[in-house]
């Protein structure tokens, strides 16, 4: 039987698959975008109070294995404090009880990649995965470019969801993209292809500007943050945001030195012990925000989730240290999005006024 490969969809970390896999000539299938259908697959098949990542990806893998994929790749594996490390056993367990027939293989760490692809192919030589792995990881860089610069553009935009509607069209040319030579051309058009987008009179140093933080898949991915970045941007707020696709990498590989820095020189102040996911990350950004003069910050995370809960315990110091609100969010299925507009909208409108009333002062 042919293998079909797949993964639970992560915003643009189908790209990354989709290029990696089909350069080692394996047959990859990308699930549909995670959407209301997902979480109702999700949560049938999920206990009550798992988190919700859990949720949303075993949905996925349920709409992929319905249409023919043999193999799943799961984040996770058995390490970290997180409970995502643990979930794709349990997923494994739940799929095989709902008479799937496939294969689960849970990753962490990049150095595993070798023998992740030899589980599916064992002629596979070395030199071609790196090749491949290579060419990846230039397209996610690229991808990583070009969100930075949209989350800048956004805010001045004179049409609403022109952005929106420019970084789609870059992402599928990255997405076709098959050389080096195309990913190079494609990220030196960048800056002209939001410049291209006519600004309204704002000037980006009126805007304001809010920090988002918070656990990695529900920053990562905007069905499960019901788009905070885009209606934020569209409120004309510039919002900073530094988890990626890339990033997950270098972080996995324990080669980003400005993770380190955060958990080391930094979030130490406050929270010395990591207690799993992203605690340090989100104390530690948040002092960052607040030092460099943000307006504001935002935490989002799935409801239940301990480390951001620990994390969240620091924020009312940090904030008042800095002068910096900030606002927490937490996500599950039965999150309503007219809840959480109005409070984007109260938020965004309460830092409006401080702002005038410290140009006053």
């Amino acid at each position: 039987m042919k293998e079909i490969v797949s993964l639970p969809n992560c915003r643009y970390a189908g790209i990354g698959a989709r290029e990696f896999f089909g350069g080692l000539g394996i047959e990859v299938l990308i699930p549909p975008p995670i959407s209301d259908k997902t979480i109702m697959i999700g949560e049938k098949h999920s206990p009550a109070d798992v988190c919700y990542p859990y949720k949303l990806t075993l949905g996925n893998m349920v709409e992929a294995l319905e249409q023919g994929a043999t193999i799943i790749f799961m984040a996770g594996g058995g390490r970290g404090a997180c409970r995502l490390h643990y979930y794709s056993k349990l997923q494994e367990i739940t799929l095989k009880k709902m008479g799937y027939d496939f294969k689960l293989i849970p990753t962490s760490q990049p150095y595993e990649i070798l023998d992740n692809m030899r589980q599916i192919n064992p002629h596979i030589s070395t030199k071609k995965i790196i090749k491949s792995f290579r060419f990846v990881w230039k397209k996610l860089k690229t991808i990583e470019r070009a969100h930075n610069l949209s989350l800048q553009t956004r805010p001045v935009e004179s049409k609403r969801g022109q952005t929106t509607k420019v970084l789609k069209e870059i992402l599928k040319e990255i997405d076709q993209a098959h050389t080096l030579k195309t990913i190079k051309s494609i990220r030196k058009s960048l800056p002209e292809k939001f410049d291209s987008i006519k600004e309204n009179h704002r000037e980006q140093g009126d805007l304001l500007k809010i920090g988002i933080l918070g656990e990695a898949y529900c920053v990562l991915e905007p069905y499960s943050n019901q788009n905070i970045e885009e209606k934020l941007g569209e409120r004309g707020v510039l919002v900073s945001q530094k988890t990626s696709e890339a990033g997950w990498i270098t972080n996995s590989a324990k080669l980003n030195f400005s993770r380190w820095w955060i958990r080391e020189m930094v979030a130490k102040r406050y929270l010395k012990v990591p207690g799993g996911g992203e605690d340090q990350q989100s104390v530690g950004k948040a002092m960052i925000y607040g030092k460099n003069g943000y307006d504001g910050l935002i935490m989002i995370q799935p409801r239940t989730c301990l480390p951001e809960n620990v994390a969240q315990m620091f924020l009312p110091e940090i904030s008042q240290k800095y002068n910096i609100p900030f606002l927490a969010l937490s996500f599950d299925e039965n999150t309503s999005e007219t809840a959480v507009d109005n409070r984007l909208e109260a938020f965004v409108e309460m830092i409006k006024m401080k702002k005038k009333r410290n140009k006053k002062i």
